[in-house]
């Protein structure tokens, strides 16, 4: 039996109970006693103490499954998509990752990437190797539903941004009493994405919105962003 096949009777729980849900691909090779998963996120820069808390739920799982899943070992390979220069994901540093994985035979499942953006990277050449891949965090809608500019093939377990955009603004309105906002995104898809969402919704709610606009995040000093919309 393949290995990366085997992931469908008895591997579902392991990974639903580290990622989420995931459905594995077909595979063949390496060493026949191993199952390998790996995670893809930005272990370098801002998001680092988040990615901690997901690796960390990661490993928690396969302990509490005695590192086996039908009688195989489970090995887990945790990867950075992020550098040091940028602070963030990159795309060479995700595109690398996917095609590691795809190379190596051993590999049944795909724990990533931390950032939407990141996702429509590493997605068509996890696809294209029939190799699963769960995310514990994009939400960008492109990425589970059809719309333009779309790859609608990462099974999704967080709520998407036509859901979070919206409800944040309902959450500012009735919860925090806003009456105006000026909107910050930092260019990403998943930050530009859900900030016109919340944009969208606000204005629909009555909120005055003073002003949207991008920022670069590795800028030093917001200072002077920070008068203007004061």
């Amino acid at each position: 039996m393949k290995r990366r096949g085997v992931v469908v009777t008895v591997g579902l729980a392991l990974l639903a109970a580290a990622a989420g849900v995931s459905v594995p691909g077909c595979g063949s090779g390496g060493d026949p006693n191993v199952v390998r998963i790996v995670s893809s996120l930005p272990r370098t820069g801002s998001a680092q103490g988040q990615t901690d808390t997901m690796v960390n739920g990661i490993r928690l799982a396969i302990d509490e499954y005695g590192g086996t899943v039908a009688g195989l070992r489970v090995d887990y390979l945790d990867w950075d998509d992020a550098t040091a220069g940028a602070g963030k994901w990159v795309a060479e540093a995700e595109g690398a990752n996917a095609q590691k994985a795809t190379a190596d035979p051993d590999v049944v499942a795909y724990i990533g990437p931390y950032n939407s953006g990141a996702a429509m990277v590493s997605a068509p050449i996890l696809n294209t190797a029939g190799l699963v891949q769960v995310s514990p965090a994009v939400t960008w809608p492109g990425l589970t539903k059809p719309v333009p500019g779309g790859d609608p093939s990462e099974p999704g377990v967080c709520p998407n941004d036509n859901i979070q955009g919206p409800l944040s603004a309902v959450f500012a309105k009735e919860e925090l009493g806003v009456k105006s906002v000026y909107i910050l995104d930092d260019k990403e898809l998943y930050g530009e994405g859900i900030a016109k969402l919340f944009g969208q919704k606000a204005k629909e709610l009555g909120i005055n919105v003073l002003g949207h606009e991008s920022i670069v995040v590795t800028q030093q000093d917001y200072a002077p962003l920070m008068t203007k919309i004061k």
